[in-house]
């Protein structure tokens, strides 16, 4: 029996609107310190808002439920992702809206469920849904995995040490069944000690584990650049933000001496690798032809300056096809102008000491600015669906399989093999164990964090290479053109760090790890064993049913 005063609340002609914004904002709120544990509550008006709807429209309320819970998710995107209508207000928009809809889908289908099969399995199938909902997100076109639950720990590393086994996902089934024997204290009075204990027991785990953790293997000095190049008024002819020509940008040769002129005078007799953000040798680079262009001249030259040093750089690279035959066999995004046939990629260029090279092309892509979902339906519309962010714009080519860049010292006795993540690819925690899977030591990180101001957008995005540093129990180097460059240890403690707009430079002694995580060979196995709960409690409910009719 629910107590009176919530019975006094259902009664109120405002309770399900009310429930709503409830819940979106607590939702919203546990993406900030110091409130990150109101995420323990922010589901429990979600579940009494579904409740309501069981109880009191048993034939009917789909629609009600929908626009409740899509009111409810998208003031959470809104609360959390604010920052993105800096970079485009159109977009941003749509962002909310539409991740706001696709995250309804695990509670409808709860819901759904729960009639068919008369409550029969309890809140099980809301914690399947949700997670295969979560593992989906991860890996289908529409992905936007910014607010994956397990997320939200990102500012608090130390009580989720244990995603070396679990990945956020862990997170994600720890938070909402929290959220369920709390409201099960709510509504059925329930005792208030599983809820506690279910609270207390993880979080206690972990901070065992982080407290007797300890780092070992060789180390190797890394040296991250933060040019800090404006991305909109500096960098690129073209502003984004006022859709303009800029009238006075750094011509592509200044960044480039910026860059290395950093380098060089920070550069170390024992630093192994420097690290360059993403894009910051912009200007496209013909991967063919990579060893005639002028930002492989002055990698040249420093490269023989330091010759004990390796170099990885974001940059704009290019693929040309002999004809369009093999174009169409190797790739789904090649684009056609003036009889050639070419992909464009966001990559990572390896130069080491040798002068050899290798790409990397950029995996997870933006939706929106990198690529179309709906590029196979509305291939023709690319240009006008695409956001011009002022660097190069469509659909860009990808890589089918993760790349380790792979440096070996004599001299300093190391074998260094590198994770070259590329921006957004650092919020996936499965496909970044595949680099861990080939064999990387190391991650390191380039971005750039210049689109949304001095806002949480970066801050949010820095925070969550700490996740991928626990589950993968690798240091990170990070750089980026501007936002947050540093280091993070394996216990996703941060090391060193930048400020927002400072051009600088960071050097660190990190340490290398080659052992393989549960997480890292395993990837998101919860989501996949929630798909499976979640598909065949709803068929049998279904067929049940079905059979009883």
């Amino acid at each position: 029996m629910k107590p009176n005063f919530l019975t006094q609340f259902e009664a109120h002609p405002k309770y399900l609107f009310g429930l709503s914004i409830l819940s979106g904002i607590l939702l919203s709120l546990s993406w900030y310190m110091p409130l990150i544990f109101l995420i323990f509550l922010g589901f429990v008006p979600i579940l009494a808002y579904e409740k309501y709807i069981y109880d009191h429209r048993p034939n009917k309320g789909y629609r009600k439920l929908f626009l409740g819970l899509w009111f409810t998710f998208f003031l959470w995107n809104v609360g959390t992702t604010w920052w993105l209508w800096n970079a485009s207000k159109p977009a941003s928009i749509a962002a909310w809206l539409a991740n706001g809809a696709l995250q309804t889908l695990p509670v409808l289908f709860f819901h759904w469920t729960k009639r068919l099969s008369k409550d029969k399995f309890g809140y099980l199938p809301f914690l399947a849904f949700w997670l295969f909902f979560e593992y989906l997100h991860f890996n289908w076109s529409l992905s936007h995995p910014w607010l994956q639950v397990g997320n939200v720990f990102a500012f608090l590393p130390q009580v989720v040490q244990w995603y070396e086994y679990t990945g956020v996902l862990g997170g994600t089934l720890w938070v909402l069944s929290v959220n369920i024997l709390i409201f099960y204290s709510l509504f059925y009075r329930y005792t208030w000690i599983g809820s506690a204990l279910l609270f207390l027991i993880p979080t206690g785990i972990s901070l065992g584990i982080y407290y007797t953790y300890e780092e070992e293997g060789k180390t190797s000095e890394i040296l991250v650049i933060q040019p800090n190049i404006d991305t909109y008024e500096e960098k690129y002819n073209y502003n984004a933000r006022t859709g303009n020509d800029n009238s006075n940008p750094l011509t592509y040769g200044q960044q480039v001496e910026r860059l290395f002129q950093l380098a060089d005078e920070n550069c170390s007799e024992k630093t192994q690798v420097v690290l360059m953000p993403e894009t910051s040798l912009h200007q496209i680079i013909e991967e063919s032809e990579v060893r005639t262009n002028y930002s492989f001249g002055m990698a040249k030259m420093f490269l023989e300056k330091h010759p004990h040093s390796v170099l990885i750089a974001g940059v704009n690279s290019r693929i040309r096809y002999p004809n369009e035959a093999k174009a169409q066999t190797q790739s789904k995004t090649y684009r056609t102008y003036g009889g050639v046939f070419y992909d464009n990629y966001n990559s990572a260029l390896f130069i080491d000491n040798q002068l050899n090279t290798k790409f990397y092309h950029k995996s997870k892509l933006v939706i929106g600015v990198e690529t179309n979902p709906f590029g196979w339906l509305f291939r023709v519309l690319d240009k006008v669906l695409m956001l011009n962010m002022g660097g190069m714009v469509g659909n860009l080519g990808v890589q089918a399989e993760p790349e380790v860049f792979s440096y070996s010292d004599s001299l300093a006795k190391s074998n260094l093999k590198v994770a070259p993540v590329i921006c957004y690819e650092s919020v996936y925690g499965e496909f970044v164990g595949k680099y861990i899977q080939k064999g990387a030591t190391l991650i390191t990180i380039i971005t750039n964090d210049d689109w949304w101001d001095d806002t949480a957008g970066h801050r949010q995005h820095f925070h969550y290479a700490r996740l991928r540093a626990i589950e993968m129990r690798r240091s990170i180097a990070r750089s980026a053109n501007t936002g947050i460059s540093g280091f993070i240890n394996q216990r996703g403690d941060i090391l060193q760090k930048s400020n927002y707009k400072e051009m600088t430079t960071l050097r660190h002694e990190v340490t290398l790890n080659g052992k393989l995580t549960v997480y890292a060979q395993q990837g998101n196995y919860l989501g996949k064993l929630g798909g499976f709960i979640a598909i065949f409690i709803f068929l049998s409910a279904f067929v049940k049913r079905k059979v009883n009719q």
